[in-house]
């Protein structure tokens, strides 16, 4: 329908459009869509049927191809053509984003004023789930316009199958096949359309639900009280998390509860490096010395007291504190900070692995309660790379209370330095902080 409300207007045979599908015999399904509908709209349109031509040829001289390719060689069968319209069937079923990226070079035209799209459909599941949830899904809620170096822009458009009142009222066991999935990780993916699915051995699996814990952005009660966790990288990112403990006031027009001593990542500062698109090279640092991450902890500082309040205190790797002959990271880190306007007040973190898990998983647990009765964990959408990492970290293969640290576990280590500071996780009963 994308490629069809710009047939008839004028552009003739320049308006040409290409739809791909990984294999020949996946086309066959959207073909036959594509007869129920278009010949209601244009009558006189014919198909060619034929493997070799295979398309849609309307009477303005219009025409719309179904092919198929596999990986970034079938490219050069379509070099020098000119094709404004470029579809990708189920994108994630591609391994990754070589082909798709190769005929972004044929998405063009000459024609004066003529449209030029790039559009897909995907679903979180599939070889390519990992560059899809990178390139539409890590950027930003749905909706988010992400530009890259070169000022092309990319958006997702988040459709759920509550929106498909056809097929639910005329098949009403379609819903009893999709929940009754006995792979959790397909259920939640194709009944819930949830993107942070890891498969076997996902550290937070049980802890996490996108829809239920993260929350939109918003100005924080001035009863809530800040604070600040960090953990130490320079060829690995550093990470520091701005965090809010709620007093029992609520967020107005939230619709959702905040039991008191909840804790609410606001912000946060992730010196991760990106590509010439944008992209996050995920695990890699930006190299900054210790100086000059204090200094961007002091722009991030004065950013949240700008937008909420004070932030009171923090917590960090106690490792920063180690000195070795010289100056320690956290001297280091202080002084840029200071020079900057911000004086820091860290205390050391408990660094306890074991118990600190236990403690955040015991917050995430208590908010994916549709009315949470004790304290719980929330994360601000603006927290992207929190979103983007903690959900899909993986149980170590040596420790099975442990996560896989040689993944990108810098912002999940200050959550739970932050989670063990807090002390309110679900196995304590009493609702005054016991850290701060």
């Amino acid at each position: 329908m994308d490629f069809l409300q710009h047939v008839g207007r004028g552009f003739g045979a320049e308006w040409r459009g290409i739809l791909f599908r990984r294999e020949y015999k996946e086309l066959a399904d959207v073909i036959k869509k594509s007869k129920k509908w278009y010949w209601q709209i244009f009558p006189n349109a014919k198909f060619l049927e034929s493997p070799s031509e295979l398309k849609w040829r309307f009477p303005d001289g219009e025409e719309l191809l179904f092919r198929y390719a596999k990986k970034e060689e079938d490219y050069w069968d379509y070099h020098g053509h000119e094709y404004p319209w470029i579809g990708f069937e189920e994108l994630t079923t591609w391994e990754d984003d070589n082909f798709y990226e190769s005929m972004k070079s044929v998405c063009r035209s000459s024609h004066p004023g003529m449209p030029r799209k790039f559009r897909s459909t995907a679903n979180p599941w599939g070889k390519g789930h990992h560059w899809v949830k990178k390139k539409f899904i890590d950027v930003g809620p749905a909706g988010t316009i992400a530009t890259d170096e070169q000022g092309r822009k990319r958006v997702r458009i988040r459709g759920t199958i509550w929106e498909n009142r056809h097929l639910l009222d005329n098949d009403p066991e379609y819903l009893k096949n999709i929940f009754g999935q006995k792979d959790e990780n397909k259920r939640l993916a194709w009944a819930h359309g949830r993107w942070d699915i890891v498969g076997v051995g996902g550290f937070f699996s049980s802890f996490w639900d996108r829809d239920r814990q993260v929350i939109p952005y918003s100005k924080t009660p001035d009863g809530w009280k800040l604070y600040a966790s960090f953990d130490w990288g320079s060829s690995k990112p550093a990470s520091l998390g701005i965090w809010a403990v709620t007093d029992g006031t609520q967020i107005d027009g939230y619709g959702k509860f905040f039991p008191r001593g909840s804790v609410v990542r606001v912000d946060e500062l992730y010196t991760v490096k990106k590509d010439k698109n944008g992209d996050v090279e995920p695990n890699t640092g930006l190299k900054y010395t210790a100086e000059r991450v204090g200094k961007e902890i002091a722009k991030a500082y004065k950013r949240v007291e700008e937008r909420h309040r004070l932030i009171s205190s923090g917590v960090a790797d106690p490792s920063i504190w180690a000195e070795d002959g010289g100056e320690s990271i956290y001297d280091k880190i202080y002084r840029g900070a200071k020079e900057e306007g911000v004086i820091l007040q860290w205390d050391r973190a408990d660094n306890t692995r074991t118990t600190g898990w236990d403690t955040m998983k015991g917050f995430m647990e208590e908010s994916l309660e549709d009315r949470a009765e004790k304290p719980g964990m929330w994360i601000m959408d603006n927290c992207r790379q929190f979103i983007r990492t903690v959900p899909v970290l993986q149980v170590s293969d040596r420790d099975p209370d442990d996560l896989d640290t040689d993944a990108e576990d810098h912002i999940a280590d200050e959550a739970r330095y932050f989670c063990m500071s807090a002390k309110t996780s679900k196995k304590v009963t009493k609702k005054k902080l016991q850290g701060f």
